[in-house]
């Protein structure tokens, strides 16, 4: 997941090679009939058929290297499993998407931005949806729609995929599926439907709860946070993580300010005084909610709010820390 933004300093994930052979080069649909999978097997029946060692092996060669060398094969980038693995001098081997935006980069810059079909019986599809007045996919975003059906198939709830391997082939995913619409249509904004699979989801909260963020914060990130977002804060630990968050949970902030480290004293302008916090108008969350900016003033003794308009007002933001 190098390829997203972290903050200054920080290390991304690790996320471990668990490969035994390369990606065979075929169609991204057929190579679990290649591999002599049958669909019980991949339902998880019978222990996956006895494979319960390879399972992840199997799904990250499929869905996340298969995917990469799919889609840039068709768009006529040239890319290799190795481009996508790095080895640590203690021998171990990891996935890295370090080199992931320069071959988008070439996709970008290409002729064949929307793909070629690998054969002529997906030719002939096409000209029957056309015939048909179907919509009509173009190769990369035909073989995207068969990898996202994948994920949210295999990278849900239940199943032996390891969290680990899920995130990897979800972020490739939202990643390629975003780059597509940007370079065939233009269309450069984040993925706005785009649902994250319950193993991602559990490798992303996890984190989060590592950071020692309180639940609350977590669901408000996993709610509203796109998935770059959602990894971003991952790598932050949370401002009060002495906090004790233990009666805490997705609904209610119960930790209060129990920080141990928490010595913040209201400061006063004289060493005497005894005024009292006033608290803001009722209606101050009912602008937010509504999307506007509350503004603030002091008037005959008491805190007054209206909503910002641009037209008529000029305010001066202050800011305490």
């Amino acid at each position: 997941m190098d390829h997203l933004q972290v903050p200054d300093g920080a290390e991304h994930v690790k996320l471990p090679y668990l490969g035994r052979e390369e990606y065979d080069g075929g169609e991204l649909n057929n190579y679990p009939q290649r591999k002599k999978w049958t669909r019980a097997e991949l339902r998880g029946e019978n222990d996956y058929g006895g494979r319960t060692t390879d399972v992840n092996a199997f799904f990250q060669t499929w869905l996340f290297f298969g995917c990469l060398i799919t889609i840039f094969r068709s768009v006529g980038v040239e890319v290799r499993t190795a481009d996508f693995i790095y080895t640590t001098d203690d021998g171990n081997k990891w996935i890295t998407t370090a080199k992931l935006l320069e071959f988008l980069q070439q996709w970008r810059t290409g002729s064949r931005k929307g793909g070629t079909w690998v054969n002529t019986k997906h030719l002939e599809t096409v000209h029957l949806n056309s015939y048909l007045g179907r919509k009509i996919l173009t190769p990369v975003k035909s073989a995207l729609e068969d990898h996202r059906r994948y994920m949210e198939r295999y990278c849900g709830p239940g199943g032996a995929l390891l969290p680990e391997v899920a995130i990897a082939v979800v972020t490739l995913q939202w990643t390629l599926s975003s780059w597509e619409r940007g370079i065939n249509y233009s269309d450069w904004n984040l993925l706005q439907n785009f649902e994250v699979p319950e193993k991602a989801r559990t490798f992303l909260k996890d984190r989060l709860l590592k950071a020692r963020w309180c639940p609350s914060d977590i669901a408000l990130v996993m709610r509203d946070m796109h998935l770059d977002g959602q990894y971003y804060i991952g790598h932050l630990q949370c401002p009060r993580y002495e906090d004790d968050h233990s009666n805490c949970d997705a609904k209610n902030q119960k930790c209060g300010y129990s920080n141990k480290e928490w010595k913040y004293e209201t400061r006063h302008t004289t060493k005497d005084c005894k005024c009292n916090f006033e608290p803001a108008p009722d209606t101050t969350l009912d602008i937010i909610r509504r999307g506007g900016i509350p503004i603030m003033s002091w008037k005959e003794g008491k805190l007054r709010v209206v909503n910002f308009d641009n037209a008529k007002m000029r305010y001066v933001a202050i800011s305490h820390v």
